[in-house]
């Protein structure tokens, strides 16, 4: 499996969003690349009930142009290197699994 990081101009893979607890939408720009469906599924899953950004809490979404991880980050005043480590890693073996 090839990562890359770098600027998005059209997302043509995968996209993981790490969201804090308690965020009711995506941060500006962050899904910028997405088609239209790909943003309002995103929208969706964040304002539901479905995913609430615990720590560890993760939604996979996608449809026919790309699929998007959430990654629920817990609350942003807990925040620490290691828990940002981990929720990387976490998202990325979803990633082999897939």
């Amino acid at each position: 499996m090839e990562h890359q990081v770098g600027p998005m101009d059209t997302v043509e893979q995968t996209l993981i969003l790490p969201l804090f607890e308690g965020v009711d939408k995506p941060p500006n720009r962050s899904l910028t690349g997405l088609s239209r469906a790909g943003q309002s599924q995103v929208r969706s899953a964040i304002a539901s009930d479905d995913f609430d950004g615990k720590s560890g809490k993760m939604i996979s979404l996608w449809n026919d142009d790309c699929k998007v991880i959430l990654v629920g980050m817990g609350k942003s005043s807990d925040m620490k290197s290691n828990s940002v480590r981990d929720a990387g890693a976490n998202a990325l073996a979803t990633l082999n699994k897939t």
